[in-house]
């Protein structure tokens, strides 16, 4: 594209209108032109300021219902309790509310430290958000890991019956939102929830009756949120106000009987098997587990006698001494010294089978096992998904009957009030 010229006849028209004006009217001209430049220079620095000046993007919560000021404009009708979102400058800002007999005068200055949450019209103590009666239970600034993760931040705190709390959560990100659920810890009864939102300012929750609570942040946004939250309690009409919010952990151990078997093992010439095989298998949640061994009458005979003398101390009718000694509530079981030609050990099912097909096999060496034993039990922290005990009996001449039993314990934390 060619590019455009000057017509040679306004440029000759120019200078004829400048030959016959005076000198000083063509320094007047020059002046002004550049009066003008400079002029408009300053206009479009002052408009760029305006338009990069940076701000923070904030929540106004009035405590009372009227009509919002924002540095002498008036904002509109707000009510108390409302959120207002309003993004301000960097700067001092002055704030009015005004209701049917008073005015609330504020002023705030804004940072990139401010707090994103500002409320008018409080009492003094509640400025910061807080009832006058009220105490902070939590304050934390988190990071919620999004969806490639998907963990939950989970807050554990206790509240008497006819509390109330006062939620704040606010999404530093200008894109993302947060599911929030609190929830009753033991029953999981849930006492408030909300999801996809980017702001919670100053709910007010009432506590349905006394225990822990748990309070849980996710977000379903792809990449994290930062999030900033806060909750404060209000004691109820019947409630003390030093009452205990801290909670404690403590441990809950629940054993699951899963193994009861009978059989015998035959002497090597008898023509049936010396060797047995009997499969394990272990509950899944399984933190810990007993076994016991038991080779003829008298070993079997010897914890039924154990379990009759629990029963007469524990008053538990049918208690079982596997149970005791998994809880360590007993340091041991009955153990009979008596001659045996029975050995035991553990292992997988593939290597069972070999042995038993007097083919080579492999034992696992991190668990138990015993050689010409009575009887024999132990406490085992492993565990394993595939898993088989194999007894075989050495003697030509004599065969011996056998009871197995096994036990499981999962142990599983939970929350407790602190007295």
């Amino acid at each position: 594209m060619k590019k455009q010229e000057k017509s040679p006849i306004i440029f000759t028209s120019t200078l004829r209108y400048l030959a016959l004006k005076p000198i000083s009217m063509i320094h007047s001209f020059y002046f002004h032109s550049k009066f003008a430049t400079l002029f408009i220079a300053v206009a479009f620095c002052i408009t760029s300021y305006s338009q990069y000046n940076p701000g923070k993007e904030l929540v106004i919560i009035p405590c009372k219902t009227g009509t919002l000021f924002i540095d002498g404009v008036e904002i509109g009708p707000i009510e108390a309790d409302d959120a207002f979102r309003k993004k301000l400058t960097y700067g001092e800002h002055y704030l009015q509310l005004k209701t049917g007999a008073e005015k609330v005068n504020q002023t705030v200055t804004i940072d990139s430290l401010s707090k994103g949450i500002i409320r008018i019209g409080c009492e003094a103590a509640a400025s910061s958000g807080q009832a006058s009666n009220s105490k902070r239970l939590l304050e934390k600034q988190i990071n919620l890991t999004g969806l490639i993760a998907a963990e939950t931040d989970e807050n554990m705190f206790a509240l008497d019956s006819g509390d109330e709390i006062i939620l704040n959560c606010d999404v530093l990100n200008k894109k993302g939102s947060v599911n929030i659920t609190i929830q009753e810890y033991d029953k999981k009864i849930v006492i408030y929830q909300k999801e996809r939102v980017s702001l919670v300012a100053g709910e007010r929750i009432r506590v349905p009756a006394r225990g822990v609570y748990q309070l849980m942040l996710q977000t379903q946004a792809f990449l994290g949120k930062d999030v900033q939250v806060t909750i404060d309690r209000i004691p109820g009409a019947n409630s003390r106000a030093d009452f205990n919010t801290i909670v404690k952990m403590v441990y809950d151990t629940i054993q699951t009987p899963f193994l009861t078997t009978r059989g015998r093992v035959y002497s090597t010439t008898n023509g049936k098997s010396s060797k047995v095989v009997v499969p394990v298998q272990l509950p899944p949640n399984a933190n810990y587990w007993v076994y016991w061994i038991g080779l003829g009458e008298q070993s079997v005979n010897e914890l039924k006698s154990m379990a009759t003398n629990l029963a007469k101390v524990s008053r538990v009718i049918y208690p079982d001494p596997l149970v005791y000694y998994g809880l360590k509530l007993i340091t041991a079981l009955p153990v009979l010294n008596a001659p045996s030609t029975v050995t035991y050990f553990f292992t997988d099912n593939r290597n069972a089978d070999a042995f038993i097909r007097s083919q080579p096999s492999v034992r696992f060496g991190d668990l138990p096992m015993g050689n010409n034993i009575s009887n024999a039990y132990n406490i085992v922290n492993k565990s394993k998904s595939d898993l088989a005990l194999v007894l075989f009996n050495e003697s030509s001449f004599t065969g011996v009957d056998f009871e197995v039993r096994a036990v499981a314990f999962m142990v599983k934390p939970r929350f407790v009030i602190q007295d």
